[in-house]
């Protein structure tokens, strides 16, 4: 769980700013196909720990393919926030 507010810049120089509170966050290696499977994890995290989830699931993709071609190369974050 993280407690922060967090600013992003993102490829066409936008800025998107993350309220402050408490987010599951889940880390994967691979191809965005995996995406799913990581989101359904952090959902049965939160059933299984009694937590409320009060908001949409948000992806960071710290590797990309924008900066490799190998998919096991790639490095996705999702975060969900919860209560």
């Amino acid at each position: 769980r993280r407690h922060r507010q967090m600013c992003i810049r993102d490829r066409y120089n936008s800025y998107y700013s993350l309220p402050a509170g408490k987010y599951l966050s889940i880390f994967y290696k691979g191809p965005s196909t995996r995406t799913k499977v990581a989101v359904d994890r952090l959902i049965a995290y939160a059933n299984e720990h009694h937590l409320k989830i009060t908001g949409d699931p948000i992806e960071f993709c710290h590797i990309d393919d924008y900066e490799t071609s190998v998919d096991e190369e790639c490095l996705t974050e999702i975060q969900i926030p919860v209560k």
